[in-house]
């Protein structure tokens, strides 16, 4: 699958010995930046009638060209500032100082406040082959398939 896309397949129970009782169904050894969802996220086991679900993997992609507002916004909300350092009346250096010392304080938080945040759901998903398990369990049984998921 290519990074930013999405792939869906169908998981089949079969139960045996007139199993009924609640499925639950997880994944795991997902590449980081990716999500595993299912469709329905349980099924309920019906004697000896086989019940499927849809499990859908997504990726995230790398985003090239993001643009960042960080050091603009900064600097606009700085602007009415500026004014303060050219008044030409008497005023106190001490009252100079303080709106210099608020303006600087004020940027730093800005621009802090418009960096980027790490956040793990919009992680890109790195390329490669990972070893993705789909795990079924009701009650004390379970069972797992594994299989491998190329991401290019």
């Amino acid at each position: 699958m290519t990074d930013g896309q999405s792939v869906t397949a169908t998981v089949n129970i079969a139960p045996i010995n007139n199993f009924t009782g609640t499925v639950n169904f997880t994944c795991s050894g997902l590449p980081a930046g990716s999500l595993c969802s299912f469709s329905p996220s349980q099924l309920t086991g019906a004697g000896s009638t086989p019940s499927s679900t849809q499990v859908t993997i997504t990726t995230n992609k790398v985003a090239s060209n993001q643009p960042s507002l960080g050091r603009g916004v900064a600097l606009a909300l700085l602007l009415p500032f500026a004014g303060l350092l050219g008044l030409r009346r008497r005023t106190s250096v001490g009252l100079r100082l303080l709106a210099v010392a608020f303006a600087a304080l004020l940027s730093l938080g800005v621009t802090a406040g418009c960096t980027n945040v790490f956040d793990p759901t919009t992680a890109p998903t790195p390329t490669g082959t990972s070893q993705v398990s789909i795990g079924a369990s009701s009650g004390g049984v379970s069972q797992s398939t594994t299989f491998g998921l190329t991401v290019q």
